[in-house]
């Protein structure tokens, strides 16, 4: 978030953000409507894994993580965690100091942490884990944790987990109405 932040008061130039070393990214919870614009992630040339989370309040999934994800070329990986919210993958002990000063402004500003959130912070090191691997020579062992199927396997109850590689025209249709009739 303190990139996202500092590129805001950047001078609106073209950067070059390539680096020839990284092989890989993924990207928790981003905010790539403000660092890519509109055609910046077309140019992403690795592969690369997002996380939504449906209860994010400071970068929405929708107008940041899925219509970002669709301009991605492939490979590319969505992940999306239903009830999860921002700091949902943080590290417990730092976001619980953190949340015991902030009183939330109404009930739906309440982040999902700590204990709460101990099945997304165990299944983001499983991916981010089989993602990695994909690069290395184990790779065939680890892709079966970056299906659609394992995702629904190790879903639960409070957190149900979609992964998707691919938006249909059809469905990115939808988003973009949804969005644009959530604007005004």
């Amino acid at each position: 978030m303190r990139l996202q932040c500092f590129a805001q008061s950047l001078p609106e130039n073209r950067y070059q953000l390539r680096d020839s070393r990284i092989k890989q990214a993924i990207a928790l919870n981003p905010r790539t409507s403000l660092m890519f614009a509109k055609t910046g992630l077309e140019k992403v040339q690795v592969p690369t894994l997002i996380l939504a989370s449906s209860g994010d309040k400071t970068t929405p999934a929708l107008t940041e993580q899925v219509i970002g994800f669709n301009k991605i070329p492939s490979p590319k990986w969505l992940i999306g965690i239903v009830g999860s919210t921002h700091s949902s993958i943080k590290d417990p002990i730092s976001t619980a100091q953190r949340e015991e000063k902030k009183q939330p402004s109404s009930v739906g500003d309440v982040e999902v942490v700590g204990k709460q959130a101990t099945d997304i912070r165990k299944y983001m090191k499983a991916i981010s884990l089989a993602f990695a691997s994909q690069t290395t020579s184990e790779a065939n062992q680890y892709k079966i944790f970056l299906t659609p199927e394992y995702a629904q396997h190790i879903s639960t109850k409070s957190f149900p987990i979609r992964l998707v590689t691919e938006i249909s025209p059809d469905i990115m249709k939808l988003v973009n109405q949804a969005v644009e009739n959530y604007q005004h």
